[in-house]
């Protein structure tokens, strides 16, 4: 299959089409298929390490030289 007839399955789905409630592109056709490769094996070994981990092993903790920086973020709330 060529890379525009990938590009010709992307489709855009509607809020109520899925779990983001935001007008979105499904690009689950072209990046399901796409394949990384490497000549390093470390890289490739780190690549499988990363992929089975949940990210559970970070619960709790802050990265090294974490800097806290107080905000205060605001989203709009549709009230539909």
């Amino acid at each position: 299959m060529s890379q525009n007839d990938l590009f010709s399955q992307l489709r855009w789905l509607e809020p109520d089409q899925n779990p983001f409630g935001l007008r979105v592109l499904d690009c689950r056709p072209f990046s399901t298929t796409m394949i990384s490769s490497t000549k390093d094996q470390n890289i490739a070994a780190r690549f499988m390490q990363l992929r089975r981990a949940s990210g559970e092993e970070h619960r709790g903790r802050l990265p090294e030289d974490a800097v806290i920086a107080r905000c205060e973020l605001i989203y709009p709330f549709n009230t539909r």
